[in-house]
């Protein structure tokens, strides 16, 4: 087995970068997820309240970052100093970040058509991972949940040939917006993985993803889909059991032991299962 396919995403909600090599952080791929736009209560803002966050294409830049919006209207932001900060609510957590210029927040509230700001995580900002599956003191982005999100080929074509089925369109890995995507073997064989080593960085297997409407977003035009796909063929088939992971699942959440770096190419090796695989409603 062997890593395909490298992504990050400089700004919560908007498009993603590919890479071929990308440096590991204990929170995370670098730059993934360092910056997040909230709204006038300082909450965060996702393609869930506003799909078009998926026309807006973000690019790194020496100090900062490059934004096109789909009028091709494009402009730089840079990292703020830290002066100016806030306490951003991301999920049930509550971080305290930087805030970036006003002109710069002018631009993020015409593109997305409402009042908002970007925040940025700077290297005084902390956010913790969930004790519960990650262990104690895990940092991470703002990301979901966790550090890095994988995904495997071989469940993307059993969820399509489910999709293909019922005489809908398959759905590109990009609906899942990985960090890591890995060829795989054989469909769901991440639900038993444990531990897991990519090149020669090692991983902790934490907890399955559970997936909602962005899924069903056309991550370049921000339009869902009419036949709520993927969502409905994984309510068919993998929709969790466990009372404490509600929803449907696909990929796995991973939480590094160290830091270092994955290449494309790196070969993938399963170095713990666990004893049974996360349970699934029937």
């Amino acid at each position: 087995m062997k890593l395909t396919a490298l992504h990050t995403y400089p700004i919560k909600g908007t498009r993603g970068l590919s890479h071929d090599e990308v440096d590991v952080e204990l929170r995370g791929l670098k730059g993934d997820r360092r910056w997040m736009i909230v709204d006038g209560e300082n909450r965060f803002i996702t393609q869930r309240e506003v799909a078009a966050l998926a026309t807006i294409a973000v690019e790194k830049t020496t100090n900062g970052l490059s934004v096109t919006l789909s009028t091709g209207f494009e402009f730089d932001v840079v990292a703020p100093d830290g002066a100016v900060r806030a306490d951003v609510q991301v999920w049930d957590d509550r971080v305290n970040a930087a805030i970036a210029d006003d002109g710069t927040n002018a631009a993020i509230s015409i593109a997305i058509g409402c009042p908002a700001k970007l925040a940025y995580m700077d290297e005084k900002t902390t956010r913790l991972a969930n004790e519960h599956y990650a262990g104690a003191d895990k940092p991470v982005s703002f990301a979901d949940g966790f550090p890095i999100l994988l995904t495997t080929m071989a469940s993307l074509a059993a969820l399509n040939e489910q999709i293909e089925s019922s005489g809908a369109a398959p759905v590109p890995m990009q609906r899942f917006r990985p960090n890591v995507v890995v060829d795989g073997e054989t469909a769901w064989d991440e639900d038993r993985w444990s531990v897991v080593q990519i090149g020669d960085m090692i991983f902790d297997v934490v907890k399955p993803c559970t997936r909602c409407v962005v899924t069903t977003r056309d991550q370049k035009t921000g339009i869902g889909a009419n036949d709520a796909q993927p969502i409905r063929a994984l309510a068919q088939i993998r929709r969790s059991a466990d009372k404490n992971i509600r929803g449907v699942l696909f990929g796995v959440n991973l939480v590094p032991r160290g830091e270092g770096s994955l290449l494309i190419g790196n070969e993938f090796h399963i170095l713990e299962r666990r004893a049974e695989p996360w349970p699934l409603a029937h």
